[in-house]
């Protein structure tokens, strides 16, 4: 699918290999949702009160967004127990 301007910063994949990866994605992630650029289709856990710049949330999380220009899907999940996580295009 082709990317449009409203989600073009979305389309490049993400993935959390520290603490601070995932607390500024989630930041940009309740950014967009505000200014209504992305809608959340689904989710558990999101977003994490507890996610800081030091430490990850402490529960797995996983939510589901659309661009509200065009429709195009992410899929967002942080697996505590294994340390890792991403987000990207679904």
């Amino acid at each position: 699918m082709e990317t449009c301007a409203t989600c073009a910063y979305w389309s490049v994949p993400r993935g959390f290999q520290y603490p601070g990866d995932y607390y500024w994605t989630q930041l940009r992630l309740l950014e967009a949702l505000e200014a209504g650029s992305l809608r959340l289709e689904s989710a558990s856990g999101f977003p994490a009160p507890d996610a800081t710049e030091r430490s990850r949330p402490s529960q797995s999380l996983s939510a589901l967004f659309s661009c509200t220009a065009c429709g195009r899907t992410f899929d967002l999940f942080l697996d505590v127990d294994a340390c890792r996580g991403s987000l990207a295009a679904a």
